[in-house]
């Protein structure tokens, strides 16, 4: 029986409740001093997640997927090349026509999907990750797939759950669109060498 997902204490109860239960029958009642300090900071940290995922559908977000397998098992050929690759999440906002592709991050602190991807000051790709997701998801037609019709972008985001609770959230990668082309053009020149 789940909680409105707008409704943040329902999301936390449930979050909280359930790593409880999964913390108790991994370590047991009796914990350790690091172990209470541990388990303290991972509540934190969910309640801090619940409060943002709470805003997030209060914002009109929902969640499309979880741990989806792009193009199935079989995976989606480009440029000659099987891909198969697992998104953590994607959500869609129908106010704002647009799709969102989320991979989570924990961290010692929040990061930027936009710089862990490119090194602007030596102008070139660290990783290619969320690209390659935004390409392979326009690819398989995702938005069809799922009956949206309408669908006007696709942004992709890092859910941040750091060990500094208030740095917790959803950070959208907000231009990634112009450097698409450049990140397309990289994963072809490495799937043809």
């Amino acid at each position: 029986n789940y909680p409105d997902l707008k409704d943040e204490s329902g999301l936390k109860k449930l979050l909280i409740g359930e790593f409880e239960k999964i913390f108790a029958d991994k370590y047991g009642e009796q914990l350790s001093i690091s172990l209470m300090y541990q388990k303290r900071s991972l509540e934190m940290r969910l309640a801090k997640a619940a409060e943002k995922e709470a805003e997030s559908r209060r914002n009109g977000w929902e969640t499309l997927d979880v741990e989806y397998e792009i193009g199935g098992y079989e995976g989606i050929v480009l440029n000659g090349m099987k891909i198969k690759g697992r998104i953590d999440r994607i959500d869609y906002n129908r106010h704002l026509k647009t799709l969102r592709i989320i991979d989570y991050k924990s961290s010692e602190k929040a990061k930027s999907p936009e710089s862990e991807h490119w090194a602007s000051k030596l102008k070139k790709w660290k990783d290619l990750q969320l690209p390659l997701y935004k390409i392979l998801i326009q690819k398989e037609n995702y938005a069809a797939k799922k009956g949206i019709s309408g669908c006007e972008n696709i942004v992709c985001a890092y859910f941040n759950l750091p060990k500094a609770v208030t740095e917790t959230g959803i950070k959208d990668w907000n231009n990634m669109d112009s450097q698409l082309p450049g990140a397309s053009a990289k994963i072809e020149e490495i799937i043809s060498a």
